[in-house]
């Protein structure tokens, strides 16, 4: 197609429970990347998760994943699950170095709307580094992460706006044999309520945190 090689993957073929297209297109007729792979759920198409998907999904790789200096950007066209449009811009970059593993992780514009009008407009940008496992990568139950990075957005409900943030001011740690995170702190902002924190704890895996406003503090279970 226009001098570029695609090609065209059936999802229906051999599993009648789907019913998206994929659609890859080597960009560079000389080489593998960088590849664009479109998921078209054409005007509605019901998932096993009994969502129903429809428009389409765009991604963009420059090269491997696995290899440092390589970037993913996923936009979207016409993409509701359910009754929800969804839209913005995601880029996910290994920056990793001989000193470790580390992603960037952007959003941009990212916004769900739904049918009655209420939204969340999302702009953030994480880093997602290995600080701990480096060495086996065959037990990923091992793996420490740490994420730092911030949040901004706006969310809308009955017509009424309210603008905040995320900042994370303490490195995140969370562990792969842990559902929660273990250690770090955000400070929350909400339009014009004061500032809180959140309080992750010191490292141990549980579901406590606690969270401080106005100097008052209460322990709180995470989900």
């Amino acid at each position: 197609v226009n001098g570029l090689r695609e090609e065209v993957l059936s999802s229906t073929a051999g599993d009648s429970t789907r019913c998206f297209t994929v659609t890859k297109t080597q960009l560079d007729t000389a080489k593998k990347f960088p590849l664009k792979i479109v998921i078209d759920f054409g005007a509605g198409c019901t998932g096993r998760d009994g969502k129903t998907r429809k428009g389409k999904v765009i991604n963009i790789y420059t090269g491997p994943m696995l290899m440092p200096g390589n970037s993913s950007t996923t936009t979207f066209e016409n993409h509701y699950i359910n009754d929800t449009h969804v839209e913005g811009t995601h880029i996910s970059t290994n920056a990793s170095t001989i000193n470790g593993i580390k992603f960037i992780n952007k959003v941009i514009d990212g916004k769900v709307t739904k049918a009655n009008g209420d939204y969340v407009l999302k702009n953030s940008e994480k880093t997602l580094a290995l600080v701990e496992g480096m060495l086996t990568p065959l037990n990923p139950q091992d793996d420490v992460f740490k994420i730092t990075g911030n949040a901004t957005g706006t969310t809308s409900k009955s017509g009424t706006t309210l603008d905040w943030s995320h900042n994370i001011t303490e490195p995140l740690i969370r562990k792969a044999s842990c559902r929660w995170i273990v250690k770090g702190t955000v400070e929350i902002k909400k339009g014009t309520a004061p500032v809180a924190t959140l309080d992750y704890g010191s490292g141990a895996c549980d579901n406590q945190a606690v969270i401080t406003v106005n100097g008052q503090t209460r322990e709180i279970n995470l989900q």
